[in-house]
C-alpha cells in the first residue's frame, strides 16, 4: 500500500477481507488486485518487466507531503491525551 501511494506499480494478493484504503487505490488505479491463480499465472506467463521510470522528485512530494500529514495528525492525537 505505502508503495501504490508513492507510485509504484503494485499488485496485492490479500486474501482477506478488502481493507478500505485497497479499494480506494484500486479506484485510483495504483494498485491491482489478483484474486485468481489464472491472474497469478498470467503475470508469471508476462515474466520480469522492465522497472517503469519513476519520477523522483514527485516521489519525494508525495512522501514529504504524507509524512507532514502523518507528523501533524500524530502531535495532534499526542497533545490530546491526558497523562
Amino acid at each position: 500500500r505505502e508503495a501504490a501511494v508513492l507510485g509504484v506499480p503494485t499488485y496485492s494478493m490479500f486474501a482477506g477481507p478488502r481493507p478500505l484504503v485497497d479499494a480506494w487505490l484500486e479506484h485510483e488505479g495504483a494498485i491491482r488486485r489478483v484474486d485468481t491463480v489464472a491472474q497469478l499465472e498470467e503475470l508469471a506467463r508476462l515474466g520480469p518487466r522492465e522497472p517503469a521510470l519513476l519520477d523522483l522528485n514527485g516521489l519525494r512530494k508525495r512522501a514529504r507531503a504524507i509524512e507532514d500529514v502523518f507528523v501533524a495528525t500524530t502531535l495532534e492525537v499526542g497533545g490530546s491525551r491526558k497523562p
